[in-house]
Order: C-alpha cells, then structure tokens, then sequence
C-alpha cells in the first residue's frame, strides 16, 4: 500500500515583539526548549527564528512567492462597504465605483468577488416575503405573545386550513439542464411555456397532526356564502369525526381574508360550536399549510406526466396531497412553538418559516 505524503507541519504565527523576546533570550544563553515554554510556542519555532536573524538580521516576514495582491487594503474596505450601503449591488457596479472614487483603474469582477467572499459575503437569491406595515408587526407580535405558551400538545388540536393555486404549467424560474455545446434551441432541452400558464385552478385544503382533510376546487369566485358552504361540507364533517375518534376539542384556523371573516361565515361557526383560533393579519409564515401546498407543487413538478387538462390537475393535485408523510405533517406541527419564538425574536418582522 501506498504512503501518503507525510503531513507539513505549521509553526504558530509569532507577532514581532515575541520574535524579538526570543533574540534577546537565545543571546543571554538560554535554550530553545526554555525559549518555547516562556513565549508559549514550539521549540522548533523559536529555532527557525534565531536561524532567520542569524541569517537575514531582521525579524519581518521575507517577500513570499506568488502573484501580488491585485488590491489594496483601502479598496478592500471601499468594496466591503459598497456591499454594506447596498446588499443589490453588483460586482460590475463596485469596479466601476472603484475607478470613479478612488480613481483607479477597473478592478476584475473576479477579484472583487474574492475579496467579498473573503468577508464571508456570498451571492445569494433573496428570499421573497410579504411586506409587513408597523400596524401588522404589532398584531404579530401580539398573536405571539398570546401562544407563546402553548406546547406542542396544545398545537395538535389545531385544524389548519387555507386556499391555494396551482397552474397547468407552473412558473419554475430558471431550469437547470445538461446539454451539448450548440444545442440550446433542440426542442429536446427547452422549457416549453404557456401565456398566463395554461390556466389555473383554485384549491381549499385543511389539516392537523392527524393527517390531512379532502381537497376542494374552488370553482369560480370564492365568496363568503360559497366559503361557509366550503365549511359546512367538508370542514364540519372532518372535526366532528376527529373530535368524536380522538376525544379532543379541535381549534379552527384560517387567516383574515374578508371573506373568512364576513358576518355569514362567522355567524356560522358560532352556531356550528366550533372554535376559531384567533390570527395576525400578513402571517403566511406562522401558517404550517403553506409548507404543505410547497410540498404538493414540489411533487407535481418532479412528476413525469403531467396534467393535460384543469380536471387532470386537480386529480393529480389531490394524488400528491394525500401522498405527503404523516410524520412530514406532524414535523409542522412540531414547529409551531419555534415559530411563535421566532416571531418574538424578530419583534414581529417576518421569520424564516
């Protein structure tokens, strides 16, 4: 078997005022190993050192081999703090305010990219969420307040629901594929598009920790009538079975949308006896739903065969919803309490969640 290259060994950096203790202590007689256990480094260390002085009679770092560092510390601050003042700036922007500012000439965009990365800034795709108003941060922060207290046990008796829609031929960005040099417009490697995505349809789903409820296409314009009959069909039925199998009292959750909040839906829920859980307007992030349409729409786009028609997508939309992993809703569920915590952290601004 072959041996490896034996590993190199790295000296511990000494600053010049240590460099200089272990001139004057080797000269007044003193051994390197003594020399290493005063100045806390390796005899080696204090050997190479003495060697270096002996031979060069000067303590600061010889010229190293290699390409010199294309910029200088100043414009290193000047392109971290471009970055800092404007996080969408660009490397193309930073070079040319290098040669306006500071009057030298175009810096790489390469280079102005290592020296970012080398302040551990990095390209990254910003994240998208809603705008949040003062008025709404305060309402989060409140709701959070409220259920801070609320454990996990308490969270399973939560009947999450929300609306959601779903495209026959989805917006996916930029697709990434591996093809031959000049075969960019072989109808084999192209990402076929749709005006206004081939149609859509809308669709109301709810779910807890023990499982999820039927689908329902949304057909036409969702009104606050057609949302309580949404209710008195499908939501009532499942609770009442869940609250009779389990021997549990079930919480009703759905956002602020006029028509969730109109006087027929409420007037409803009142005299139907279920609970509503109390909610903050623009938090999208505290509902566990919106993790499970994400899930279906990632399983509907890894899916070879896709829907041809608005009743196929609907069929093929339930398929996926019903295919998610209990413990992938229970994991959501789970994470309600971090949820709220994050919330509180951020003074309610928007969570990663």
């Amino acid at each position: 078997m072959a041996r490896g290259r034996p590993k190199q060994r790295k000296f511990k950096h000494l600053d010049q005022a240590q460099r200089g203790r272990i001139i004057g202590l080797r000269e007044i007689g003193a051994s390197f190993r003594n020399i290493g256990q005063i100045v806390k480094c390796d005899d080696e260390t204090a050997r190479r050192i003495w060697k270096k002085w002996k031979k060069t009679n000067s303590l600061s770092n010889l010229p190293k081999a290699g390409r010199p560092r294309k910029t200088t510390p100043r414009e290193d601050r000047h392109i971290f703090r471009k970055t800092i003042e404007d996080s969408r700036t660009n490397a193309v922007a930073i070079s040319k305010d290098l040669k306006v500012e500071l009057g030298q000439k175009l810096c790489s965009v390469t280079t102005i990219k290592r020296r970012l990365k080398e302040k551990g800034l990095n390209g990254r795709v910003a994240r998208k969420k809603p705008l949040i108003n003062e008025n709404q941060k305060a309402s989060r922060l409140r709701w959070a307040q409220t259920y801070c207290d609320w454990q996990v046990e308490d969270w399973k008796n939560v009947e999450f629901s929300d609306e959601s829609p779903y495209t026959l031929f989805p917006r996916c960005g930029k697709k990434w594929i591996w093809r031959p040099k000049g075969e960019a417009f072989n109808p084999k490697y192209l990402v076929r598009t749709v005006k206004h995505g081939g149609g859509k349809i809308q669709v109301w789903g709810s779910f807890s920790w023990y499982g999820v409820g039927e689908l329902y296409w949304i057909q036409g314009k969702l009104t606050g009538a057609k949302y309580r009959e949404i209710l008195k069909n499908h939501l009532a039925p499942r609770l009442r079975a869940l609250m009779k199998e389990h021997k549990v009292t079930i919480t009703f959750q759905h956002d602020n949308d006029p028509k969730h909040t109109s006087n027929v839906v409420k007037n409803y829920l009142n005299n139907a006896g279920f609970q509503v859980l109390e909610w903050a307007s623009q938090s999208a992030d505290l509902n566990p739903i919106e993790n499970l349409w994400n899930q279906v729409k990632d399983q509907l786009e890894a899916r070879k065969d896709r829907p041809s028609s608005l009743p196929d997508l609907f069929d093929k939309v339930q398929e996926e919803w019903k295919k998610i992993p209990l413990s992938f809703i229970q994991n959501l569920i789970v994470s309600m309490p971090r949820r709220c915590k994050a919330v509180l952290e951020s003074q309610g601004e928007t969570t990663k969640y």
